[in-house]
């Protein structure tokens, strides 16, 4: 059993898009297994849930959508960011990182933000 949950892990933390808690939670969970604990309810759903959000169908989202992330798209992020920056507190964490031109943002946290602007995301 704890072979199988390493092996799960594992694949995992290949992923180049893992969040830093993600990363995180990846590792106490191998510290976990290696110690001979078994999984609770809610560290198996969490990895389940991580699991589901790389799945193949889920980064062939992703990179649709970095495909389509055009120039325009940036240009509104980077209004946008700065629009929330002068008038915190709703999405500050977020605004602070359009500003580099490298960034793409997660569709989802494209659109929410355009939405209470009422700018259409492209």
């Amino acid at each position: 059993m704890a072979d199988k949950i390493k092996a799960r892990i594992e694949k995992l933390s290949k992923e180049d898009l893992l969040s830093n808690w993600e990363s995180s939670f990846l590792d106490s969970l191998v510290q976990w297994v290696d110690k001979g604990r078994g999984l609770s309810h809610k560290q198996n759903t969490t990895l389940q849930n991580i699991e589901a959000k790389y799945s193949e169908d889920k980064k062939a989202a992703l990179n649709a959508w970095k495909e389509g992330f055009t120039p325009e798209m940036h240009e509104n992020l980077v209004i946008m960011a700065h629009y929330y920056i002068n008038n915190p507190p709703y999405f500050r964490d977020l605004a602070v990182k359009p500003c580099r031109k490298s960034l793409i943002f997660q569709r989802k946290r494209h659109i929410v933000p355009c939405a209470k602007t009422n700018m259409q995301p492209a």
